[in-house]
């Protein structure tokens, strides 16, 4: 069976980022996503994930994030 893809919104930091690192460490896929990129892939090479521009207040945000994730991933398992 495959990993399961796991988008972690907020995830540059505290518990997103730590949810991040205990999910990759179980197996999963994980894309770390926030508003600031750079902060994104910072916490991304941490802890083996993918990074992604993502901000939740934003629906052009939302669909490009959501069609980066489709073309990279095929799916999205679980969003926290």
């Amino acid at each position: 069976m495959n990993a399961p893809v796991i988008l972690i919104t907020g995830a540059a930091k505290g518990i997103g980022l730590a949810a991040a690192k205990e999910l990759s460490t179980r197996g999963a896929r994980v894309i770390v996503s926030a508003r600031d990129f750079g902060r994104a892939e910072k916490a991304a090479a941490g802890v083996g994930a993918t990074p992604l521009l993502l901000d939740v207040t934003n629906g052009h945000s939302i669909s490009a994030a959501a069609d980066a994730i489709r073309g990279t991933f095929g799916r999205i398992d679980v969003l926290v």
